[in-house]
């Protein structure tokens, strides 16, 4: 598979991976699906290399200077001003941290990058909380949000992938909320937040205790649970559902479906969609149904 620092026989040269990003931007593709054009294509251009050193400090730069942008909008009291520098600051650390923070210069871009996110998301619409669980002596976070208007609404759980994490749902998760349905957002096994190591056979136990916690909230319907996977992730949603089904009904599911829908960027509404055309009908209601969408 190419990436960005890889061909498929071969690491890719600067040069190479300049062209990449600029195509990648052009067509407005991870990890440029919300940066400003004009500070990506100038980041893109002053990039000197691709170290996690060179690469953090390229993006992290011009994430900084959307923080400064921020604080000078708030100091003005021009929320909305700040908000919008705040929400490319995550944006361009995150970048930073891309496709995943195996240097410390990245890493400090990760931190950065959730920092930004998580002080504008009480101002999302509709806001965006975070939760916390705890999980094997360990913490896990998962995000939530829920479509205004809509009492008990179904609830979609995402799996960020393995180089776009809970935050890069946000997009998706715009789209399922306007179709009236609730969104928990997760990492996937060993990425952002997570609390397991990826390559560890059993991983994705982490989700159970989400899986639990939206069963116990009486403002959502716990009988309507779907699943996307994002991307790569998408691959452990069938090991998932066989897993997590009998936990969820506490005995088996009388309708459950799993779907696979290639649910890029473009083609996102089907999935609200497809979602619609399969909830479970009210008649099987007392069944915690699980709809799963793999997203590859």
């Amino acid at each position: 598979m190419a990436t960005l620092t890889l061909t498929r026989d071969r690491p890719r040269t600067l040069k190479e991976a300049k062209e990449w990003l600029r195509e990648h931007l052009r067509e407005r593709k991870n990890p440029f699906v919300f940066a400003d054009a004009d500070v990506a294509a100038a980041a893109i251009e002053r990039l000197e290399g691709l170290d996690g050193e060179t690469w953090g400090s390229c993006w992290g730069n011009a994430g900084a200077e959307f923080e400064r942008r921020a604080e000078v909008a708030e100091a003005r009291g021009d929320v909305k001003a700040a908000d919008e520098a705040r929400f490319q600051a995550y944006t361009f650390y995150f970048i930073g941290r891309y496709p995943s923070p195996n240097h410390p210069a990245k890493q400090r871009c990760y931190d950065k990058a959730r920092e930004n996110y998580l002080k504008i998301a009480p101002r999302f619409d509709p806001p965006l909380a975070r939760v916390t669980l705890p999980f094997e002596g360990k913490e896990l976070v998962f995000y939530v949000r829920k479509p205004k208007g809509i009492a008990r609404p179904p609830v979609i759980v995402i799996w960020g992938g393995i180089d776009s994490w809970k935050e890069e749902t946000y997009e998706v998760g715009q789209a399922l909320l306007a179709a009236g349905m609730a969104v928990v957002a997760i990492d996937g096994p060993g990425v952002g937040e997570s609390p397991t190591v990826g390559s560890q056979p059993d991983a994705e136990r982490q989700w159970t205790p989400v899986f639990d916690w939206v069963l116990a909230q009486a403002d959502v319907d716990g009988a309507r649970i779907g699943c996307l996977g994002m991307s790569f992730v998408g691959c452990v949603l069938p090991r998932r559902c066989a897993l997590t089904h009998g936990p969820i009904s506490k005995r088996p599911a009388e309708n459950s479906t799993i779907s696979s829908t290639a649910s890029q960027t473009k083609r996102r509404p089907s999935l609200c969609a497809e979602f619609e055309q399969n909830r479970p009908l009210p008649r099987l209601s007392k069944a915690a149904s699980l709809l799963a969408f793999s997203s590859l």
